[in-house]
């Protein structure tokens, strides 16, 4: 599972209001799980990394997801842009 992300809009506007953020608030907002909770959510087996490398994550989690594929390290990939 590798996934891709460069902005924390949804962390920010937490911590606009820090009264009301919840406990789980640390780890709920943070990119770096994203790959994980998913992989986990599908039972997904193989690596789970995540990427922010600014405008290029996409591109390079790709990159990296091929890799992966011909290193046997997978058998399937799958992408989805948030645009579509």
């Amino acid at each position: 599972m590798y996934s891709a992300s460069f902005t924390d809009d949804w962390s920010r506007m937490l911590s606009q209001d820090p009264e009301n953020v919840e406990r789980t608030a640390a780890t709920g907002t943070a990119s770096s799980l994203i790959s994980n909770r998913i992989s986990w959510y599908f039972d997904l087996r193989g690596p789970s990394v995540h990427v922010d490398t600014a405008c290029s994550s996409s591109l390079f989690a790709v990159d990296m997801a091929c890799q992966s594929l011909r290193a046997g390290e997978c058998s399937a990939v799958s992408a989805k842009s948030p645009l579509s």
